[in-house]
């Protein structure tokens, strides 16, 4: 099974940066993408998080959490999605038990 992870974002140009190399440096063999969201922006979030590797922007322009969250799911192409928060700083085990334990099936 592959895995999704979406992270919704609305203005995290400082931080973006950092949970993208976490999810990257941490991630498990089988993720197949990164999907960032980014939730109307006025900074620089979308431009950052472009130049990673595997990872897509999306673009939601309703503001609100529960629809960036949306979008991401709707565009996730793997198997399983894993939701990571912008401003998360993913630890090496914790990010591994983050996408085992709490992935969400697609429907």
């Amino acid at each position: 099974m592959t895995i999704s992870v979406v992270i919704p974002a609305y203005n995290e140009e400082k931080c973006i940066g950092a949970c993208l190399e976490n999810v990257i440096k941490y991630a498990p063999d089988n993720l197949k993408e990164i999907v960032v969201v980014n939730n109307a922006s006025t900074d620089k979030t979308a431009e950052i998080a472009s130049k990673f590797p595997k990872v897509r922007v999306v673009f939601e322009p309703d503001k609100g959490l529960t629809k960036a969250r949306q979008a991401g799911l709707m565009a996730a192409e793997g198997d399983l999605v894993a939701y990571v928060d912008a401003t998360a700083w993913c630890p090496a085990v914790g990010l591994k038990l983050l996408i085992v334990n709490f992935s969400l099936t697609r429907i």
